[in-house]
C-alpha cells in the first residue's frame, strides 16, 4: 500500500477547531474508479470523566485498505496548554502488526499512525481531527474498509467503525443520515462506555414514538424524506412507564406519577391529554402491560409493587369514567409473586405474564376476581433468556442452554393440554425468536437457526459453522432480531472481550434468509470505553420503522441524537406478538465476497458467552 503523510501546526488550527461541530464517523461512501475520497475521525477529550492534565497521551488511529488502494494523511490538533505539543504523524508498525494478528483480513492492509513520536501531556481539553485521503483502484463491487481511534499507541481497536465504500452510487436501502435543526440533546451525564438502552418503539400516525430513550418517557420523531423533527414536549412528570397501545387511531401511554397512574392519549403523536385510574402508586412501582379487552370493551392493566404482581380492569366508557377501576379497587384478590421471565402479547391483544416461583415456569392471565395460573414447567431451572413468540393462539417457547429444560416448546393458549416439548435445542443460549413467511427463525451464542415444520427441526442459516470460525478470547453479551422480513433478517450483536478497558463490539448484521450470507452494515464497531476518545456512546442502536422504512439512532460528539433510515429486502411480514425491544443490526471480490467471509469469522469470533 502507498501512502503520503503531511500535518498543520496545532497553533494554527486553534480557531477553526473551536468553531467546528464534532460530527459522526460517515457510514458509507459512493466512488468512481481512482477517483479519491477522505475519511476523517475526530477526537475530544472535553467530555471526559476525570481530568487529563499532566497525564501523557499519543492518539493513535488506523485504516484498513485493499492492498492496492493507495491513501494520504493528514491531521489537526488543538488543546488548551499555552504551548501545545507538536503535531509529528508517526508511522506505527507494531499497532499495525497488532492488528493484523488479532483482525486481520485477506487482501487488506492496516496501516497506523499516531500523533506525535512518543506520548505528550495534551491538556484537559483536547481535540483534534485526522483524515485519510484515500484513492481507490479496481472497484467493481462494494468493500468495506474499517478505521479506528485511540489515545495511546497500544489502544488499535479503540473506537472500531466500518464503512461501506460503493463503485458509482449508494444502493437505495443502504442508510442515509437524517437532518434534524433541533436535535434531542441528551440530559444524562457519564455516557462514556457500553450502555444499556431499553427502549421500545411504535409506529403511529406516520410518526415513530420511542419510550425511555435518553430517560425521558417519549419522544416523537416525524419524517419528511431525508429530515426528521423531534419532539420531546412531555408535559408530565413520570416515574415509570410501559409501552403505549394503539386502538382505533388512538394511543394510549400508561405511567406512573406521584399522583397514582395516569392513562394519557393522544390522536396525533403531539398533543397528550392525561386521565387519572385512581390506583395509587409509589416510587417503587412498575407498570408491566397495558392491554385492552375487545370483547369485554375493557382495559386490563398489570403493575407490581413490593414485588408483587397485581391487575386490574379499567373502563372504556365515553363519558368522565373512562380508565377508573371496575370492580374491586384492589385488584386481584391474591397477588402473585416471582420473577418476571416474559411479557406476552396474545392475538386478541390481551397480555400474559411468564413468572418464574420456586423453581415453577407458570403462565399468568388476568381472571374476573383473581389470576389465572397455569403451570407450565415444574422443578425445572431455567436460563435467564427465555424468548418467546405467539402466533395464532400458539405459544412458542425457546429454552438453551445446558439445563433439564432444554427444548423448544409450544403451548395452545385457547386450552385444552399443557406445555408440549417439541424438540432439542442447542447447548447454548438462545436470545431471540422471530417469524417470517415460511418459518422460524432463533438466534442462540453460536448459531442462527431455521425452522420450517414448526419447531420440530432447525438448521443452521449461516454457510459456515460458527465453531469453525470461533477465536477464543470473546463472548458474546447479546444476539437479538431486530426486524425480520421474507428475505432479510437484522440482527445485532454485542460482545466483550473480558478486558476492562477494551470496549464492547457492536453490530448490526444483516442475513439473507435465502443465501445465508451476512453481511455487517457501515457503521458497526466498538463501543466506546471510558478511556476512548469518541465520548459519548456512538454505537448504532436499531429504533424502531414507520411502514418499510427502518431507522436507526446514535449520539454525536455533542450528545445529540442522530437517526438514520434504512430499509431491508422485501416487507415486512409478521413476527406476530414477538416483542422484542427496539434497544436491543458489503462485500467485495468474487465466488464468496471477502466482506461476506469476514462477517462471519467476527461473529464466529464471539463464539464464547459470557457466563
Amino acid at each position: 500500500m502507498q501512502f503520503s503523510g503531511r500535518f498543520l501546526a496545532a497553533s494554527s488550527l486553534l480557531l477553526a477547531i473551536a468553531g467546528c461541530k464534532w460530527e459522526l464517523v460517515d457510514t458509507n461512501y459512493a466512488v468512481e474508479e481512482a477517483t479519491s475520497f477522505t475519511l476523517e475521525r475526530h477526537l475530544s477529550t472535553d467530555s471526559f470523566s476525570g481530568s487529563l492534565m499532566g497525564d501523557e497521551y499519543n492518539p493513535l488511529s488506523c485504516v484498513s485498505l485493499p492492498a492496492d488502494w493507495t491513501h494520504e494523511v493528514d491531521a489537526e490538533f488543538t488543546s488548551n496548554l499555552a504551548e501545545p505539543p507538536v503535531l509529528e504523524l508517526t508511522l506505527q508498525a507494531s499497532a499495525a502488526l497488532a492488528l493484523e494478528e488479532s483482525f486481520s483480513r485477506e487482501g487488506f492492509d492496516w496501516t497506523c499512525y499516531s500523533a506525535f513520536p512518543t506520548a505528550e501531556t495534551m491538556g484537559d481539553v483536547a481535540q483534534g481531527t485526522v483524515t485519510f485521503t484515500i484513492t481507490p483502484h479496481n472497484v467493481s463491487a462494494p468493500v468495506q474498509i474499517f478505521s479506528t481511534l485511540g489515545l495511546q499507541v497500544n489502544q488499535t481497536m479503540s473506537a472500531l467503525a466500518l464503512h461501506d465504500v460503493f463503485p458509482g452510487t449508494i444502493p437505495a436501502g443502504e442508510p442515509v443520515r437524517l437532518d434534524d435543526e433541533a436535535p434531542l440533546v441528551s440530559p444524562l451525564d457519564g455516557l462514556e462506555g457500553p450502555q444499556n438502552w431499553d427502549i421500545t418503539s411504535t409506529s403511529f400516525n406516520g410518526k415513530l414514538l420511542v419510550n425511555n430513550l435518553t430517560g425521558l418517557p417519549m419522544t416523537t420523531f416525524s419524517f419528511d424524506g431525508d429530515a426528521v423533527v423531534t419532539g420531546t414536549e412531555f408535559p408530565f412528570p413520570v416515574d415509570a412507564f410501559s409501552e403505549p397501545v394503539v386502538i382505533d387511531g388512538e394511543l394510549v401511554f400508561p405511567i406512573s406519577t406521584e399522583g397514582g397512574i395516569v392513562m394519557v392519549t393522544t390522536v396525533d403523536g403531539e398533543v397528550w391529554s392525561p386521565v387519572g385510574t385512581g390506583i395509587e402508586a409509589s416510587e417503587s412501582t412498575e407498570i408491566i402491560a397495558l392491554s385492552f379487552d375487545q370483547e369485554m370493551n375493557r382495559w386490563e392493566l398489570i403493575v407490581r409493587e413490593a414485588e408483587l404482581l397485581n391487575a386490574y380492569f379499567l373502563s372504556n366508557s365515553d363519558d368522565e369514567g373512562r380508565f377508573l377501576v371496575i370492580g374491586s379497587e384492589s385488584g386481584m384478590e391474591t397477588p402473585a409473586s416471582g420473577i418476571v421471565r416474559g411479557k406476552i402479547k396474545a392475538a386478541d391483544g390481551k397480555s400474559l405474564v411468564l413468572l418464574h416461583d420456586n423453581d415453577v415456569l407458570s403462565l399468568l392471565e388476568v381472571g374476573e376476581a383473581d389470576w389465572s395460573v397455569t403451570p407450565l414447567l415444574n422443578g425445572a431451572v431455567v436460563p435467564s433468556s427465555m424468548p418467546t413468540l405467539v402466533m395464532g393462539d400458539t405459544l412458542y417457547l425457546a429454552i438453551g442452554g445446558d439445563v433439564e429444560a432444554n427444548g423448544f416448546y409450544q403451548y395452545s393458549l385457547s386450552g385444552g393440554g399443557g406445555l408440549q416439548w417439541v424438540s432439542s435445542l442447542p447447548l447454548e443460549m438462545t436470545y431471540s425468536l422471530a417469524a417470517f413467511d415460511g418459518g422460524l427463525l432463533l438466534t442462540t451464542t453460536d448459531s442462527l437457526l431455521v425452522s420450517i415444520d414448526d419447531g420440530a427441526s432447525w438448521e443452521q442459516l449461516l454457510n459456515d459453522s460458527m465453531a469453525v470460525l470461533v477465536t477464543a478470547g470473546w463472548s458474546l453479551t447479546s444476539v437479538d432480531i431486530q426486524a425480520l422480513t421474507g428475505r432479510e433478517a437484522l440482527v445485532n450483536i454485542s460482545a466483550w472481550n473480558g478486558v476492562s478497558d477494551v470496549p464492547f463490539l457492536s453490530a448490526m448484521v444483516k442475513v439473507d434468509l435465502e443465501s445465508g450470507n451476512a453481511t455487517f452494515m457501515g457503521g458497526s464497531g466498538m463501543e466506546p470505553s471510558i478511556s476512548s476518545p469518541e465520548t459519548p456512546d456512538t454505537s448504532w442502536r436499531y429504533l424502531g420503522k414507520v411502514g418499510d422504512v427502518h431507522y436507526r439512532w446514535t449520539f454525536n460528539l455533542n450528545k445529540e441524537v442522530v437517526l438514520e433510515r434504512f430499509s431491508l429486502k422485501a416487507s415486512v411480514s409478521g413476527a406476530s406478538g414477538s416483542e422484542t425491544p427496539a434497544s436491543r443490526g458489503s462485500s467485495g471480490g468474487g465466488g464468496l465476497p471477502g466482506i461476506f467471509l469476514f462477517a462471519l469469522v467476527l461473529i464466529g469470533w464471539l463464539r464464547l458467552r459470557q457466563p
